[in-house]
């Protein structure tokens, strides 16, 4: 995820951002990073000194900023990702089974003794 800007320069986390629209216009912030909103996209978070409040943080679209986002992931980097997460899925429930397995051959081991005993007539 790159955040340019109008430009067509990359803006890298550190810099210092003046809004160029809505109520906080005029003011400077710096960058922190660029994270996925739900509802319209991403956002971008900043940062700013305030002489009461200390450090200031606020999350923006970056249209307030007149930026905007590009995704540079290729194909080959999606399916590497799809690929890792279905396994460490796979993983983590075949964990779950195991470990749920345990209590369930104990029973069984218990329960194997008691008939044992029973044909053996204790």
């Amino acid at each position: 995820m790159q955040l340019i800007n109008a430009q067509g320069v990359e803006v890298l986390p550190g810099s210092r951002l003046h809004a160029v629209s809505g109520p906080f216009m005029g003011q400077l912030w710096q960058l922190s990073h660029v994270i996925e909103h739900p509802i319209d996209g991403h956002r971008v978070h900043v940062t700013r000194r305030h002489s009461r409040l200390g450090h200031v943080h606020r999350e923006f679209h970056p249209g307030v900023f007149g930026l905007s986002v590009v995704i540079d992931l290729t194909w080959k980097h999606h399916m590497v990702n799809k690929v890792h997460h279905v396994r460490s899925k796979f993983d983590d429930y075949l964990l779950a089974g195991v470990v749920a397995l345990v209590p369930l051959a104990f029973f069984e081991q218990f329960h194997l003794a008691e008939k044992l005993g029973e044909l053996l007539g204790h």
